[in-house]
């Protein structure tokens, strides 16, 4: 995993607006069919974590989730304080970001 890599990739996707920010952002991402990946923080609630999976299998959406970073780093790489979950819209950056996770 490179992840200075996998920030600059998030870091261009905010700026492009194709990023959801935030548990309810991505709830409705998912609902609309538009989120492709979802990096969840790895000190994320337990049910920030149930209601990104329960939105999920409620929109029938097969999206994978990753675990990322902590909630400060990835409010960082989305200037705000702390975000527990990003959702990525845009199947390229979300396939370069998959790319470097899977890169070891």
């Amino acid at each position: 995993m490179n992840e200075t890599k996998i920030r600059a990739l998030l870091g261009l996707a905010n700026r492009a607006r194709k990023l959801a920010i935030g548990a309810t952002a991505v709830d409705a991402g998912l609902r609309k069919k538009k989120v492709r990946l979802i990096l969840l923080a790895g000190n994320a609630g337990a049910a920030s974590e149930r209601k990104i999976r329960n939105a999920c299998e409620i929109s029938q959406q097969h999206c994978p989730i990753v675990t990322f970073l902590s909630k400060e780093a990835m409010g960082e790489i989305c200037n705000r304080a702390e975000v527990a979950v990003l959702g990525v819209l845009d199947e390229n950056f979300a396939a370069g970001i998959i790319g470097y996770f899977n890169t070891a």
